[in-house]
């Protein structure tokens, strides 16, 4: 499936799953989310194939 995106918009997909989190969550944090023990979340993968978005936003900067 091909789905057109408004380019105005800020939703990255049709298909998007967003996980807030209130930890600080730099780079490091967010692979071992996605990747527990070294290996891609089924539901991340199955949202991948279908063209869809994971997007993670944190409260806090990790920066």
């Amino acid at each position: 499936m091909n789905f057109e995106i408004n380019q105005d918009s800020f939703i990255p997909a049709k298909n998007t799953i967003f996980q807030v989190k209130a930890t600080n969550m730099p780079a490091s944090k967010i692979e071992k989310e996605m990747c527990p023990n070294g290996k891609l979340r089924k539901t991340i993968k199955k949202l991948s194939d279908d063209n869809g978005a994971y997007v993670i936003v944190s409260s806090m900067n990790g920066f």
